[in-house]
């Protein structure tokens, strides 16, 4: 199966970089872990079919670094694969990667992030968005935000990020 080779790959890639690890999950601890490691992590996520290990490559993802624009399309991408599941499956995934691109996005994405939470069909796995879209120069994003108030799964968040932004705004004006 090229998924378990894939992962076999993966790990002696990840082994050539310094890091004698047996299984992925072992990385999502591990800080600084470098552009070569983020590169291994990235171009080998589309290659493994194994929903934990995904979610284990997704979730060491999650740090800052240079090549974020290049992380964020390929996580993008995986999400959307995952589009055709409004059942709860794949739930976790989902929303290991709407954390991962909440850490890791900087600026841009906005259109892409608010097709996300605008589709109820996601469910909780748009919460990690919300943060994101916040941050957006977004010319619509007070809009969407405030529309999305009386949605159970992201109320929670949206009324943090709405917070957060009246806060800011106090802070610019006073």
């Amino acid at each position: 199966m090229i998924s378990e080779k894939a992962y076999d790959d993966l790990l002696n890639q990840i082994t050539r970089h310094g890091y004698h690890i047996n299984d992925v999950w072992e990385l999502v601890k591990v800080k600084g872990l470098g552009e070569g490691v983020i590169s291994d992590l990235r171009d080998f996520l589309p290659l493994i079919e194994n929903e934990r290990i995904k979610e284990g490559i997704v979730r060491a993802l999650a740090e800052k670094h240079k090549s974020w624009k290049s992380t964020a399309l390929v996580l993008f991408d995986e999400f959307h694969k995952l589009i055709e599941y409004s059942d709860g499956r794949f739930n976790s995934l989902k929303w290991a990667i709407g954390n991962t691109i909440s850490v890791i996005v900087k600026s841009n994405f906005s259109e892409e992030i608010e097709e996300i939470i605008l589709n109820k069909n996601h469910g909780i796995a748009r919460q990690m968005f919300i943060k994101p879209f916040a941050k957006s120069n977004h010319p619509e994003k007070l809009v969407i935000l405030r529309q999305l108030q009386i949605d159970p799964d992201v109320k929670l968040h949206v009324e943090s990020e709405l917070k957060r932004l009246m806060k800011n705004h106090l802070k610019s004006v006073c």
